[in-house]
């Protein structure tokens, strides 16, 4: 019964802020867009240079309306724009699939400007594993940790 507040809670917050939300949520789409659009244009240069294609899969994601209000319960917060801006920091994922680690390393320094200085745990089962740890950036700006 509890959670079927909570929906309701959530739909009448979508109701109220449906501009706004959708902006947001447009926001989000059109940069997975771009990043999606960009590890594709660095996979055809790299098949152009080196006559492969590094990456297998390219996987994006928009997390739900439902997993957005858990989150945002389970930090304690107020169901706002504001909120869901601020400090929930994954509404969208990318996931690129290589088959060699090394492809791995030639896209985090091309793509994110990130030199790793030791190997890095890269996720080799369903495991998730922080995909920027133990890099230094390359451009100047500090990988999300």
């Amino acid at each position: 019964m509890e959670n079927l507040k909570l929906v309701d809670a959530f739909t009448d917050f979508v109701e109220e802020s449906t501009l706004p939300y959708r902006q947001m949520m447009t926001y989000y789409n059109c940069a997975l867009m771009e990043v999606e659009t960009k590890f594709k244009v660095l996979n055809e240069q790299f098949s152009l240079f080196y006559d492969r294609n590094p990456i297998e899969s390219i996987h994006t994601r928009i997390k739900s309306q439902s997993s957005i209000l858990k989150k945002l319960q389970k930090k304690n917060l107020a169901l706002t724009i504001p909120n869901i801006e601020n400090n929930l920091f994954d509404i969208a994922g990318v996931r690129v699939v290589c088959a060699f680690t090394e492809d791995i390393y030639f896209f985090m320094n091309e793509f994110f400007g990130l030199y790793c200085e030791s190997k890095m745990e890269f996720s080799t089962s369903a495991r998730r594993s922080p995909p920027l740890r133990n890099c230094v950036s390359t451009k100047g700006a500090q990988p999300a940790t």
